[in-house]
């Protein structure tokens, strides 16, 4: 009859945080789905602003981009959006965050996953929306795919996540999902095997 629950606490992406992960004692500017949480958004702006304006598929151009965003995060990132299929984004549940130095880089982060690994979307995908959507996401998305780099950069990436004992690899996915199950056991007893078993 002992009550037993769980918190998940989960800390915001901010300047102390980056600050802290990345061992900077520079400013950073926080970039989210609502707007700037922390600095400002001038940095964001421009790189926003040259991505659509410019054709990345030149190689100088791509180079420029790829001075104001850390293109390996980014891919990541997306990977880890697209596979799971989030119902909840592109538009929302993202942040970015970047130094505020000369060799700053903006970086994607995930934030709020919980709407995805849905049976009913076994089936879709998120690449309409971003290469539809006007936000951050899709805006960078849509010029960085003309650049073939970028294109097989993205290539590479799958390939290391989900091959040869890749992080999201059916065994690694298998083991981390059996890891939580077993820590929640006492709480959710008849945990879904629905995610390694169908997704």
């Amino acid at each position: 009859g002992e009550y037993k629950g769980y918190f998940n606490p989960t800390e915001h992406v901010k300047e102390e945080s980056c600050q802290q992960w990345f061992g900077s004692d520079n400013p950073w500017d926080v970039m989210t789905m609502n707007g700037i949480r922390d600095g400002n958004s001038q940095s964001w702006d421009a790189m926003i602003s040259y991505a659509r304006s410019n054709n990345l598929a030149d190689p100088a151009a791509y180079a420029e981009l790829c001075k104001k965003l850390d293109v390996v995060c980014f891919i990541d990132y997306l990977i880890i959006r697209l596979w799971p299929n989030d119902w909840d984004w592109p538009q929302n549940n993202w942040s970015a965050a970047c130094e505020r130095s000369e060799t700053g880089q903006w970086k994607f982060f995930v934030w709020d996953a919980e709407g995805t690994f849905e049976s009913s979307q076994l089936q879709l995908d998120r690449f309409a929306e971003l290469n539809t959507q006007a936000n951050g996401n899709g805006y960078l998305y849509r010029a960085l795919k003309a650049n073939k780099d970028f294109r097989l950069l993205f290539a590479d990436r799958l390939y290391r996540h989900f091959f040869n004992g890749g992080a999201l690899t059916q065994e690694n996915v298998s083991r981390r999902f059996m890891e939580l199950r077993d820590e929640l056991r006492s709480v959710i007893p008849n945990m879904s095997t629905y995610i390694v078993d169908s997704w």
